[in-house]
């Protein structure tokens, strides 16, 4: 199981520009990770496969709408304050 820090990193591996907002999505088996870019309309949030550390760019209309709800919000401003 990708812990939230360790999806973080395998983001970061991936794209080291990234720029992360301080709120992350739990959504069961994924982490939704949202850009905090100016132009974050044109960018697709981030996403990681809990079982793979799969990256992925994340299509919410490719979920339910049940799915979504069960959404949960984190609060990653601490992992992202320990990795700088």
């Amino acid at each position: 199981m990708v812990t939230i820090d360790q999806a973080i990193n395998c983001i970061k591996q991936q794209n080291s520009t990234y720029l992360f907002s301080p709120v992350a999505f739990d959504l069961g088996s994924i982490w939704i990770f949202p850009t905090n870019a100016e132009d974050e309309a044109d960018e697709a949030p981030l996403a990681v496969d809990k079982s793979s550390g799969k990256v992925f760019a994340f299509f919410p209309p490719d979920y339910s709408h049940e799915t979504l709800q069960h959404m949960k919000e984190v609060n990653i401003s601490i992992f992202l304050d320990k990795q700088q």
